[in-house]
């Protein structure tokens, strides 16, 4: 009979042994060889070097880049599903994680299946419906109950994948110790999370053939949208020293408060968490009005606050190119810094006034659920929505 192994050493290993998921445990294997012969939740670290007969062992693979690892193993002569297999189709997981998801949900959804897209334009109507949709939050809540008791610090969930089209395990992560259900809920594949996969699927259902702009080049969103029928024009901002328009390595520079196109270029614009990290939002906004063509959308994810009314700024840019912090310094990842993007602004409900005086009418939030799709939290997510 064949020893079972895990290969991975990190936090989806660690939710498997703390849940119990796997029976009768050998060792962990680990290409890390830093990691070789610590133990790791009390069984033994071992590097694939060491192993001199594969068919011994039937390994589940328990790292996000699973593919990687299958490459690795099908050098080995190894075969997927005789020999080794990812852990999200680990029978006896599956079936667990499903079954629990599937009876929280009908306890929730007695009635209907939970899926809504709502437009709001102010704090009452958002509470009004955060209020009528209970169900939608206590959904939410028990699922993170049910992983901070399973788990620790991690929890998995199934629903269909709008990007892969087809059903997906996604990864509920934490931060700082509270899970976050906005930036994470992303499956091994498309790696885009809750929000990402949502604007995709607007793009894609609502602006076929529309010409889109988009506030980031070098990302997986970007990646996928230019798969779409749609023209898809993307910059990330380089330097303070390169023009608009400039292409660097084959990436296009653009200061969203200062755009080189044309008025009336873009049919649609995308901004996913760029607006906090602007000096001056309200001439980004104008900027982003500009270039939309007449009846032209603007899409945009900020950090906001739905208890908050007015916007407050955390720090400020000098012309010389100092800042001066007004709140202690917060920095959001960046894919072209190490050190990350600083967060000038955090948003409350001021920003729809900042879209509308910059000349977005119907300017909103657009509140979105479904536990279909994944769209799923424990608090109401939503993007801004505003035409021309």
């Amino acid at each position: 009979m064949k020893k079972t192994v895990i290969w991975g050493s990190g936090q989806i290993a660690e939710g498997l042994i703390r849940a119990n998921a796997i029976s009768g445990i050998s060792f962990i294997l680990d290409n890390d060889k830093y990691k070789t012969h610590t133990l790791f939740f009390g069984y033994e670290v071992i590097h694939p070097d060491e192993i001199s007969e594969w068919k011994d062992y039937f390994i589940i693979i328990a790292v996000r880049k699973w593919n990687d690892i299958s490459e690795q193993l099908d050098r080995y002569g190894l075969r997927y599903g005789q020999d080794y297999i990812d852990c999200f189709s680990y029978d006896h997981l599956q079936v667990d994680i499903r079954s629990v998801q599937n009876a929280v949900k009908k306890f929730c959804f007695k009635t209907d299946d939970g899926e809504f897209c709502v437009p709001i334009d102010n704090y009452e109507a958002f509470s009004d419906l955060r209020n009528s949709k209970k169900n939608v939050l206590m959904f939410g809540e028990m699922l993170t109950e049910i992983y901070r008791e399973t788990y620790g610090d991690m929890g998995l969930y199934f629903g269909y994948c709008p990007v892969c089209n087809r059903e997906r395990v996604f990864h509920v992560n934490t931060v700082n110790g509270e899970f976050n259900w906005r930036e994470s809920v992303a499956d091994d594949v498309c790696m885009l999370n809750l929000r990402q996969r949502f604007i995709y699927s607007l793009c894609r259902d609502r602006y076929k053939g529309k010409k889109i702009y988009m506030h980031e080049q070098i990302t997986n969103l970007f990646r996928y949208m230019s798969t779409l029928e749609n023209e898809v024009v993307g910059s990330e901002y380089i330097s303070p020293a390169t023009e608009g328009g400039t292409i660097v390595d084959g990436v296009r520079h653009e200061d969203v408060m200062n755009l080189s196109f044309d008025d009336g270029s873009f049919d649609v614009i995308v901004s996913c968490d760029v607006l906090e990290h602007v000096n001056d939002p309200k001439t980004a906004l104008k900027e982003a009005y500009r270039c939309l063509k007449t009846n032209g959308t603007i899409l945009m994810t900020v950090p906001f606050n739905p208890n908050m009314e007015k916007n407050v700024r955390r720090a400020f840019m000098r012309n010389d190119g100092s800042v001066e912090n007004h709140l202690p310094p917060v920095y959001h990842g960046n894919p072209l810094s190490k050190e990350g993007s600083l967060v000038f602004h955090d948003f409350g409900w001021e920003l729809l006034e900042d879209m509308r005086s910059s000349g977005f009418k119907d300017a909103h939030l657009l509140v979105y659920y479904s536990p279909e799709k994944g769209y799923v939290s424990n608090r109401m997510q939503f993007i801004f929505e505003g035409n021309k």
